[in-house]
């Protein structure tokens, strides 16, 4: 080989090692974890006691650490760099029975009370056609003896404020307080024994409650109806 060839050669090589030798440093993997704000005790504790059993949150195949997001109703994706602490179907859980048990007053049981069963369908940040966080459950409710009182679903968005995941993670806690609070009272409506003994706080909220068929819902006519690409 030629003296000129070898150097463009040996320089070739040496271009070659610096790439294999210097790969790109993977960025951190950045957690962020979500809790509803710090409320003031209510004024009145609509669980009065009343035995309820909430069963386990189950959530959509989609929805776990890794933080998705929506933009308009065609696309859903997840961020690779980052993540959720915990799954946020226990994130709602726990939320939820510290709303019905400790702040409400609901007391919790085992066996022959009524049951709530809850299933996480949206915990997603949206892009378009608005910023902001967006959380969604659906609820239904039987006695105990297994007749359904209600099926509900229970939607909250909160603006983002910011373009950071901070500000989404705080946004998607001012979304859960409202939704569990909703829950709260709904539920509440349906297990009091008499239209009477109902409370009546929060009523303008529940009515802004997404229902089901009324088909899905097997309530006697003595039961009242009641009753979301910027960055990264």
């Amino acid at each position: 080989m030629r003296p000129a060839h070898l150097a463009v050669a040996l320089l070739g090589l040496s271009a070659a090692g610096g790439c294999v030798g210097s790969p790109r440093t993977p960025q951190p993997i950045r957690y962020f974890t979500v809790e509803p704000p710090t409320a003031p005790e209510p004024p009145v504790r609509v669980g009065g006691a009343m035995s309820l059993r909430l069963r386990r949150v189950r959530a959509a195949a989609w929805i776990d650490e890794p933080i998705a997001y929506r933009k308009y109703d065609v696309e859903l994706g997840a961020y690779t760099g980052l993540k959720w602490c915990e799954p946020p179907a226990k994130t709602v859980e726990r939320a939820l029975a510290d709303e019905l048990f400790t702040r409400q007053a609901f007391a919790s049981a085992e066996e022959r009370v009524p049951q709530l069963d809850v299933e996480l369908t949206e915990f997603v940040e949206v892009l378009a056609p608005k910023h902001e966080a967006r959380i969604s459950i659906v609820t239904s409710l039987e006695d105990e003896n297994g007749r359904g009182l209600f099926r509900e679903i229970v939607t909250e968005t909160e603006p983002i404020a910011q373009d950071d995941p901070a500000w989404l993670a705080r946004a998607m806690g001012d979304a859960l307080g409202r939704v569990t609070r909703r829950t709260a009272e709904t539920i509440a409506e349906h297990m009091a024994p008499s239209r009477g003994a109902r409370p009546d706080a929060g009523s303008s909220s529940r009515a802004r409650a997404s229902r089901l068929p009324a088909e899905l819902a097997e309530e006697s006519a003595a039961e009242p109806a009641f009753g979301s690409p910027r960055r990264r």
